[in-house]
């Protein structure tokens, strides 16, 4: 997947503290349960699978800012929302997240435009 997407460094919050009250009010994830996740999918972006950073480890490394993909509840607000641990389905990066997002999980419609891309294949 042809990214345009600023890499960070592994390590990259500035202020850990504020990352990790960040996905623990969010998503109800504290740091081990975040590190479960990541390690779960080798580091990776479960959708393209290119190279997370770790925010957990600085070792001058080099990867794409995690994002923690959940599922909606229908009617939630899009801002200051709050989610269930058990809603979080994994990390993605940010083109895989948003994509998501564009179609709203619609697995219909991503399996008609995965057959119209069959049907009509590369350029």
């Amino acid at each position: 997947m042809g990214k345009i997407q600023e890499l960070v460094p592994f390590g990259w919050p500035e202020n850990m503290a504020m990352w990790q009250s960040n996905n623990c009010v969010k998503y109800s994830l504290d740091t081990k349960a975040w590190g479960v996740l990541y390690d779960r999918q080798g580091g990776k972006c479960a959708g393209c699978l290119e190279v997370l950073a770790d925010p957990r480890v600085r070792n001058g490394k080099m990867g794409l800012k995690p994002q923690v993909d959940h599922r909606h509840a229908p009617g939630e607000p899009k801002v200051g929302r709050r989610c269930e641990v058990t809603a979080v389905r994994g990390l993605l990066c940010q083109s895989c997240n948003m994509l998501l997002g564009k179609v709203q999980d619609d697995k219909a419609l991503l399996e008609r435009l995965v057959n119209y891309l069959k049907q009509h294949g590369d350029y």
